[in-house]
């Protein structure tokens, strides 16, 4: 790709032969990337006691996900809540929880 101006977009091939695409044909064929998708998934990140029984806090943290998932209308039910014990901080263990 050479340029891209308003109206169209210059392209040289291997030969380095210049082509001129209208802007036109182009958007016709890609598809917009930057659309936000439909499905989407939402991270919080508790901090919990380091003297917690992990996996009581795994279990807990993914029960609170499904309820999450089961109250809100648009959120893709199939999806099962993810826990990661990620990091300390000064405060206890971070937990990442994705649903």
């Amino acid at each position: 790709m050479e340029d891209i101006t308003w109206s169209n977009t210059l392209i040289k091939d291997l030969s380095n032969t210049p082509i001129v695409v209208p802007n036109s044909r182009i958007a016709s064929i890609f598809k917009n990337f930057y659309l936000p998708d439909s499905e989407t998934w939402v991270g919080i990140s508790p901090v919990i006691s380091v003297e917690a029984e992990l996996e009581k806090v795994e279990r807990l943290c993914v029960g609170l996900g499904k309820e999450v998932v089961d109250e809100f209308s648009g959120v893709v039910k199939t999806f099962e809540p993810v826990v990661r014990f990620s990091s300390f901080s000064d405060w206890g263990l971070i937990v990442n929880v994705f649903f």
